[in-house]
């Protein structure tokens, strides 16, 4: 059977059916609200010191990190408030954390981003474990596995996985998981193999021999003993070729006489930390609307000057781009009134129309880059000069007023657009006069492009059609012509098939997933005999998106 292959390895073992942790409840007499909020109170210190005490797997404290995000909700203020409004209004403390918790599961899901879109899992987890805490129910525990089992299971939780302790197994099954979540990630520090959205994953019995390759998404039921000798042999290779992937952290990338460049794209402090272990050359982008979700109000000045400050420390001197908050169409958030969003009210064109919003933002990162001047800020869905005006008259603005209260600023602070629509392409030579940089941001330019549905799943293949390589190749000429650095951000720039082109384009820096940098810096790296690879003319002689993919495969 077949699923989505999520973390490399191979896995061999026998199967171990978990069940997955009902939420229901019985509540026989509901108390006055004053003893439901001790009651929710006393569930929420019990939680907390477990997560704190569970808190030992083999993770470095990155990872660990991630589990105490937990804890991060937990505490919130705002969050507090909200369950205890619900318990004023009627519920009681199970009651309260289901719907609060609920509602910030729909707000992460609600979002086009998938790494957002994933905490939506955090959500219903930390309302699971709260209420078994609220009800004395036992919540998982799977430190007793076999180090021969192979974890299967319909849902997979941060929490499940928290209850392995330092227990290694053979690998996991997922019936329903997203690629992007906290579980994922968990399981991929563990380098436990992983297979998610698994096609008759109703199939698998509790005892079953199985195997399991993370790489290729594959779950083999009963299989041979060739099969197993087969499988074992490919455990041995995978082991020695990570080992391999090492050995770039610290190599230098260069191509044509060009130094690469490798930054990170990062939405936490966690993913900064991480990068770092990489030797990135900075920050690409930095989601700055994904560094406050579930903070329940609009981030002030202040909170964002520390967050900020935190995540410049992090980079240690090396490059980063703030992208200002990225928000608008149809995303939730909980520190906004979505109702008042309209539909093409997105990213730049949300901030210029919430000027308060963006001047707070903007008077942050302004006060943080007086310290750390290697910040710099860039602009996402730019569609026209008149945007870039503007910003930069209120930039201008906010660094006049933040010198007279005595802050130091960096008043020539760079200022980048993020290529994402077909407009902006078309005005490429306008906007090169006006910013300093650009990231081309090839999710959403694509998708606006082909008018499709994230591509049909292909941007992450090397099915590229002519008219996405054209547009592109297109960005990088016209940014090149005024001498402007071009970042190409995404999928795509992380792809080691498509590198070679990337390359005969003229890209020299990449900005993609921390845990993509190692393999797109090998890439370049292999790609180094400059007059056998691919030219644009040959690309541009492609009628279709097999004839690129052919091309590729036969350089």
């Amino acid at each position: 059977m077949l699923g989505n292959g999520i973390s490399d390895g191979v896995g061999i073992g026998y199967a171990k059916t978990i069940e997955n942790v009902q939420t229901t409840y019985t509540v026989v007499d509901i108390g006055t609200p004053d003893e439901e909020k001790s009651r929710l109170s006393g569930g929420i210190e019990k939680l907390l010191l477990k997560i704190k005490s569970g808190n030992n797997l083999s993770l470095n404290k990155e990872q660990n990190d991630i589990l105490l995000g937990h804890m991060f909700f937990l505490k919130d203020p705002a969050v507090i408030q909200k369950l205890n409004e619900e318990i004023d209004n009627g519920r009681c403390a199970e009651a309260a954390v289901e719907v609060v918790f609920k509602s910030y599961s729909e707000m992460f899901i609600s979002f086009e981003d998938s790494c957002m879109a994933q905490k939506s899992v955090d959500m219903l987890d930390i309302s699971t474990r709260l209420i078994c805490e609220l009800q004395d129910r036992k919540y998982y525990d799977l430190s007793n596995l076999s180090e021969n089992s192979i974890l299967v299971v319909k849902e997979i939780t941060p929490s499940m996985l928290i209850s392995l302790g330092n227990k290694k197994i053979e690998g996991i099954v997922v019936e329903k998981c997203g690629e992007y979540s906290h579980s994922v990630i968990i399981a991929k520090a563990l380098e436990l193999p992983m297979v998610i959205n698994v096609s008759g994953f109703d199939e698998i019995v509790d005892g079953q021999p199985l195997i399991i390759d993370g790489g290729k998404g594959k779950v083999i039921q009963n299989p041979t003993e060739e099969q197993i000798n087969e499988y074992c042999n490919i455990k041995k290779q995978i082991y020695i070729e990570k080992s391999k992937l090492r050995e770039y952290v610290d190599k230098k990338a260069t191509y044509d006489g060009k130094n690469i460049r490798f930054m990170a794209n990062v939405s936490s402090e966690i993913d900064i930390k991480n990068a770092g272990l990489l030797n990135i050359n900075g920050v690409g982008i930095c989601r700055t609307e994904c560094l406050f979700m579930g903070c329940g109000h609009i981030p002030t000045e202040a909170e964002q000057y520390d967050m900020y400050v935190k995540v410049a420390s992090a980079v240690k001197g090396k490059d980063i781009s703030i992208r200002v908050f990225d928000i608008g169409g149809d995303k939730k958030i909980d520190w906004l009134d979505c109702n008042e969003i309209v539909s093409n009210d997105r990213g730049i064109r949300y901030c210029l129309n919430h000027i308060d919003i963006f001047k707070n933002q903007l008077r942050a990162i302004l006060r943080v880059s007086g310290i750390y001047s290697n910040i710099k800020i860039l602009l996402p869905f730019v569609s026209s000069v008149e945007e870039i005006y503007e910003t930069k008259a209120i930039i201008k603005e906010l660094t006049e007023e933040l010198l007279t209260k005595g802050f130091s600023v960096n008043e020539n602070i760079e200022i980048g657009a993020m290529i994402e629509t077909p407009a902006t392409v078309f005005i490429m030579d306008l906007l090169a006069k006006e910013v300093d940089f650009f990231s081309v941001g090839t999710n959403d330019l694509i998708h606006s492009l082909l008018v499709s549905d994230r591509y049909s799943g292909k941007m992450e293949s090397s099915l590229l059609p002519p008219s996405v390589l054209r547009c592109i190749y297109y960005v990088i000429k016209q940014a090149h012509k005024q001498n402007k650095p071009v970042a190409l951000c995404g999928e795509v720039a992380s792809n080691p098939n498509l590198i070679p082109i990337w390359l005969s384009f003229g890209f020299t820096i990449f900005s993609v997933s921390p845990s993509l940098v190692l393999k797109a810096k090998k890439a370049v790296c292999q790609t180094i005999d400059v007059n056998k690879a691919i030219k644009v003319q040959e690309i541009f002689d492609c009628t279709t998106a097999e004839e690129v993919d052919r091309l590729i495969n036969e350089s």
